[in-house]
């Protein structure tokens, strides 16, 4: 899936109207006094068919161009300062120490990216489906076989992607070399290569 971004443009707007005009897989946010929408594509609810037009419905207006640089959001990683706020440094080090529990792994994780990466999150928890409703609902314990191992493949496939896919540069996202229950990111060491 995709992450759209977009600025919107109507000075006039606040936060509070945009967000009334968003689905649930889209979110809106501040950002030096602008207001962004991030989110994914799904279930109908997409960019350019739905969210443009129903915030258009209400006089709201937006750009996916960058004001600064003039490239648009969902094209580069790096950019202007204006684009990099957009996408805050990940902070590097321990994210989960003591335990492979899949249950405390995903609120480790999950807890991380929706800090993080809010858009990102909402992407995992949707493709998450029925195991990320059993966890979102505190309904996975040791005991349930079958929802543990729908939350294990969740886990081991889409939310270690995510976690991945916003590793800093120079680093790695994984169990620690040293200690194989501590999870985090950690520096690519130059003389494996």
């Amino acid at each position: 899936m995709t992450i759209h971004t977009a600025r919107v443009t109507t000075k006039t707007a606040t936060i509070e109207q945009v967000k009334m005009y968003l689905p649930s897989n889209y979110r809106a946010f501040d950002v030096d006094e602008e207001i962004f929408i991030q989110g994914f594509d799904a279930a109908g609810w997409t960019f350019n068919d739905y969210i443009v037009p129903r915030l258009a419905s209400g006089m709201i207006f937006l750009t996916t161009e960058c004001e600064e640089c003039t490239v648009p959001y969902d094209e580069h990683d790096e950019g202007c300062d204006a684009c990099v706020a957009l996408k805050p440094d990940v902070p590097t080090g321990s994210i989960s120490h003591g335990t492979h529990r899949t249950v405390d792994l995903l609120d480790a994780f999950l807890g991380f990216l929706e800090m993080q990466r809010p858009a990102l999150y909402d992407e995992v928890l949707y493709a998450g489906g029925d195991a990320a409703q059993a966890w979102r609902l505190g309904w996975l314990h040791d005991d349930q076989d079958v929802a543990l191992a729908a939350a294990d493949e969740w886990l081991s496939e889409d939310v270690w992607s995510a976690m991945e896919s916003i590793a800093p540069a120079g680093h790695t996202f994984g169990a620690h070399e040293g200690d194989g229950a501590d999870f985090g990111y950690w520096p690519i060491d130059e003389d494996e290569d």
